[in-house]
């Protein structure tokens, strides 16, 4: 069966009897406007729900079929998705859902539902506005400890969306709750009354997503619930797993203590300059001393939600972060007469902006790179990024701050390799 075949190939006969039971709990709690889309949707959504359960029997070795758990677990999703559904694809749920159904029926692939998607939406328009500024919604607060809360937030301004890019998330963000959802049921049917909360670690896990990682929620307490809530937000990733209350089965939790200030201390590294260069260059420090001076504006960027998270679990205070990032500088970059302006602030202008690379970049290069040689007092080194594109990093011979940095191409840097001095260089080591 191909990868690309919509969940709902999954089903065995004998389970859809239970989908059509779910089918029809989600239909109940719809109105007329948006039942064909939900209709279709939840065929992705009981599936998930299952396969979700499943994963959890099999961890628990249960004697137990998944078509036995409970479907309140659905409860979340459905009414979560309910109202999005209502407001996005009113106008748009009769055509989409032909289409959808036309390419089950005719057993397409995803990729070949998706093209007529495209289609249809073109005669739309590509895009879904969102009049919402000025109204108010109801967001999950997650704190530096990972205490939750349910606060009102007024909603600044009117967005619009891509319609690919929102069905796409909407999508998928359903599923996957679905999924986490039927793990939980899951483990309730294996007697296990508590779950633990688990982020990802990359640099895409949000900052109070992290602060959950490791947390131990009971299951039908109002904390579970926001919890939910938290990891229902779009395109999130994270996943529950059973906590048994035992030491012999559970992880013990300094580990995801551990593992929080890993990814943290990974997350404010990329951070610490990516997100505030512009701020610094558009100030254009010129010299040591307005570039030490920036650190008190600097400050107040740091006592935002996700780098309080980030400082909480690195034990950094907000003044500590802004120090760091002006001494990252300082040790890193110098400031040319010859430009009038710091190394970093011509690598961003000049360089960073149009050639999409992040100054967090340029050190990882700068640090790991293949120093290729010499060249009068420079120090040339290159190195590649993940999609291909090299990088050519140039740093000063006796002190190691960097001169430059920009996007190279091969015929660049086979006429640079022409040029330059081949020698054995550790400067890492200096």
């Amino acid at each position: 069966m191909s990868s690309q075949r919509f969940l709902v190939d999954l089903l065995s006969p004998e389970e859809e009897e239970a989908v059509r039971v779910l089918q029809e709990l989600i239909i109940t709690k719809t109105d007329e406007a948006k039942k064909r889309a939900v209709q279709v949707l939840a065929k992705y959504i009981t599936v998930s729900y299952y396969l979700g359960a499943e994963k959890a029997i099999s961890q628990l070795g249960l004697p137990i079929q998944p078509t036995s758990i409970s479907v309140q677990g659905l409860d979340a999703v459905i009414n979560e998705l309910s109202p999005v559904l209502e407001e996005t694809f009113g106008f748009l749920a009769k055509d989409l859902t032909d289409v959808i159904e036309q390419g089950i029926k005719n057993n397409m692939s995803y990729q070949q539902i998706k093209q007529q998607l495209q289609e249809k939406l073109r005669t739309f328009g590509n895009r879904i506005p969102f009049q919402r500024a000025g109204q108010y919604r109801e967001i999950v607060e997650v704190s530096p400890t990972g205490r939750l809360r349910l606060v009102r937030k007024k909603i600044k301004r009117n967005i619009t969306i891509s319609t690919e890019k929102y069905a796409d998330m909407l999508a998928r963000t359903a599923v996957k709750k679905a999924y986490a959802l039927g793990h939980i049921e899951g483990y309730k049917a294996g007697g296990i009354r508590k779950w633990r909360y688990t982020a990802v670690a990359d640099e895409r896990t949000r900052p109070h997503h992290l602060a959950l990682h490791g947390k131990v929620f009971v299951v039908g307490s109002k904390e579970e619930q926001l919890a939910l809530r938290v990891m229902g937000e779009p395109n999130c990733r994270c996943r529950p797993i059973p906590f048994f209350d035992d030491p012999r089965y559970d992880t013990p939790a300094e580990v995801y203590e551990r593992e929080k200030q890993e990814w943290a201390n990974q997350t404010y590294e990329e951070w610490k300059l990516d997100k505030n260069i512009a701020f610094i260059a558009k100030a254009n420090p010129q010299s040591r001393e307005e570039l030490f001076n920036l650190a008190s504006d600097l400050e107040s960027r740091f006592r935002n939600k996700n780098y309080r998270i980030l400082g909480h679990i690195l034990g950094m205070k907000a003044h500590q972060m802004a120090e760091d990032v002006i001494k990252t500088l300082d040790e890193n970059f110098f400031y040319s007469k010859k430009q009038g302006m710091f190394t970093f602030v011509h690598i961003y202008s000049k360089h960073a902006v149009k050639e999409k690379f992040r100054l967090s970049d340029v050190l990882t290069i700068r640090k790991e790179g293949m120093r290729i040689g010499e060249a009068g007092n420079a120090l040339h080194i290159i190195g590649e990024f993940r999609d291909g594109r090299k990088m050519h990093v140039v740093v000063n011979k006796k002190n190691f701050k960097i001169i430059t940095a920009h996007i190279a191409s091969d015929r660049y840097l086979k006429n640079l390799l022409s040029k330059v001095k081949e020698v054995e260089y550790d400067y890492q080591a200096k």
